[in-house]
């Protein structure tokens, strides 16, 4: 509860000043999501490493997202029948998640579909978010993972800055495949 949140339980519902404190309250909010992203992106600590199901944590994230998605967005997951066990810290995995999930919702403003798949793969474990959304070009998709690069009007440019981050500071990679029209995919493959 913040302050403009407390202003708001004094007045009354239709006073016109309610409207700027939701407003306030909103930039508010923003401004924290913002200063936790680059903090997670100047952060130099280690996270705490568990043995973790990549399967459960795909399922627990989808569950969080669902009321972030549209319902115009059908979501599919296709998972490895067995565990899919990763040393990593879960918050920052489901980090990952979060953003590649929410980067394929705003590239389908429209709707369209949203494929996950976790599989074995090359004596890898395999995480892939793929979207049916408008894709990227070459010149885009070269710097999707530049801080503070943005193709979004609101857009921080740090949600994917971040996920190669996490990424690589397992001993993992990202391979992005993307075309205009086409949608894009995104391949994280970690140890």
């Amino acid at each position: 509860l913040n302050l403009t949140d407390l202003a708001r339980t004094h007045l009354p519902g239709d006073h016109p000043v309610v409207a700027d404190l939701h407003k306030i309250s909103e930039a508010g909010e923003q401004a924290a999501g913002l200063a936790g992203q680059l903090l997670a992106l100047t952060r130099q600590r280690v996270a705490p490493i568990d043995r973790i199901d990549l399967n459960r944590a795909i399922r627990n994230t989808l569950d969080l997202l669902r009321s972030s998605l549209p319902p115009s967005i059908l979501v599919e997951s296709d998972l490895a029948p067995q565990s899919l066990l990763i040393h990593a810290d879960l918050a920052q995995i489901q980090q990952v998640l979060i953003n590649l999930c929410l980067n394929a919702r705003d590239a389908m403003p429209h709707g369209g579909l949203l494929r996950l798949r976790s599989q074995h793969r090359e004596g890898r474990i395999e995480l892939m978010v793929q979207d049916t959304g408008h894709g990227m070009t070459d010149a885009v998709r070269s710097r999707i993972f530049e801080p503070f690069y943005s193709t979004k009007e609101s857009g921080t440019g740090l949600g994917l800055a971040i996920v190669l981050q996490i990424v690589e500071a397992y001993g993992g990679t990202i391979e992005v495949e993307s075309a205009p029209g086409r949608g894009s995919r995104f391949d994280v493959l970690l140890p």
